[in-house]
């Protein structure tokens, strides 16, 4: 069977181009043929592209032409054969996809709200990113905003746990958090549950946002920051005592960030890696910074609450957001090849813009 697939080359992003592969036409005991029906694309999976070979983003979908690989991407899929007894053809799922038009994925722990894929290439991997939900008893799922929630969900649930995290860290006894890359969707998420924690008498920490020139007015219209200026203005920022929550990925922002607050960093953060061609700038940073990694601040936070409960904050969380936000993202839908790799390139340049989300959708 040919399938289509989106290959972009490992050491040199800007490389990338629709290609087939040939899968196999007979699926084997508890195998799924899933149909990819639309998948997202934001500057978070640029950052699974720069981490692809530290985090292991490469291994969940290996791609057959040397040199290349195939990004993940959050979406939508629907069950075009199955192997499986209980996953049955015409179901539909959320989850972690390449960017190609079908997966076979081998289903395990099938329970009524979805199943683990256990291929061999996947089983050592975080287990959230195996784990495909079927819409059908999915408490998040609104077939309203579907897209929404295809570019969303995944960057939602980072925020949150993010503040979790910081919260629970007693906000590292600071007096503000900044957040840099502050138009990009994972931080005004955060930004929007740290302005809910204080209005339901959390820390009243200042929230700042630092973006460019050409996003300020839109990250200022989101309404979740207290403070929002541009990277040349940061020497106007107060001289307290702060956390710094990076998604810019930027190693020369790195360093004049902690080289202007110096005794008051209380902590930096780095969760995103937007400007991907500054990330490996050598300049020795004067303080550790510590990377994120959701799934591992998930698995904690299922351990800590239960499962149930986890959900349950979270879709409450997710409630709220979209609420308020699914009105004022514009989410470009297309179908077409050749106009998706150009949009490709206009994010992983910088250029596409921040009120607007990408989706791409299979004919």
């Amino acid at each position: 069977m040919q399938i289509s697939t989106f290959h972009v080359h490992r050491q040199e992003l800007r490389t990338a181009e629709w290609t087939t592969e040939t899968i196999a036409d007979t699926l084997q005991p508890d195998e799924v043929l899933l149909r990819i029906e639309q998948f997202s694309f934001t500057s978070n999976n640029v950052s699974y592209i720069i981490t692809g070979d530290k985090l292991g983003y490469w291994r969940f979908f290996p791609a057959q032409a040397e040199g290349y690989g195939k990004v993940p991407v959050w979406g939508f899929a629907t069950v075009q054969a199955s192997a499986h007894t209980s996953v049955a053809v015409g179901e539909r799922f959320y989850g972690y996809f390449p960017m190609a038009s079908h997966l076979v994925v081998q289903a395990s722990h099938v329970k009524p709200h979805g199943f683990a894929d256990v291929m061999p290439h996947r089983v050592a991997l975080p287990a959230v990113y195996n784990a495909y939900v079927n819409v059908g008893k999915d408490e998040f799922y609104n077939p309203d905003t579907e897209g929404f929630q295809a570019v969303f969900r995944p960057l939602f649930t980072t925020s949150f746990l993010l503040d979790d995290f910081v919260a629970t860290q007693h906000f590292f006894d600071s007096e503000q958090i900044v957040l840099t890359g502050a138009s990009s969707k994972t931080a005004f998420s955060l930004a929007f549950l740290l302005q809910e924690r204080k209005k339901n008498g959390g820390k009243d920490i200042h929230i700042i946002g630092l973006t460019s020139e050409t996003n300020k007015a839109f990250t200022e219209q989101l309404g979740c920051y207290d403070t929002v200026i541009t990277y040349h203005n940061l020497p106007t920022l107060p001289q307290t005592k702060t956390i710094i929550v990076d998604f810019a990925g930027n190693q020369n922002l790195h360093f004049d960030l902690q080289t202007y607050w110096g005794a008051n960093l209380a902590y930096h953060c780095l969760v995103g890696a937007v400007h991907w061609d500054k990330t490996n700038v050598q300049k020795a940073l004067p303080t550790k910074a510590f990377f994120f990694f959701a799934p591992e601040h998930a698995q904690k936070a299922m351990q800590t609450w239960g499962r149930d409960t986890f959900q349950q904050k979270l879709i409450n969380a997710w409630s709220a957001f979209s609420d308020e936000y699914a009105p004022k993202i514009q989410l470009e839908t297309i179908a077409q090849q050749t106009l998706f790799v150009e949009k490709y390139q206009n994010i992983i340049e910088g250029k596409y813009p921040a009120n607007q989300a990408l989706l791409f959708a299979f004919a």
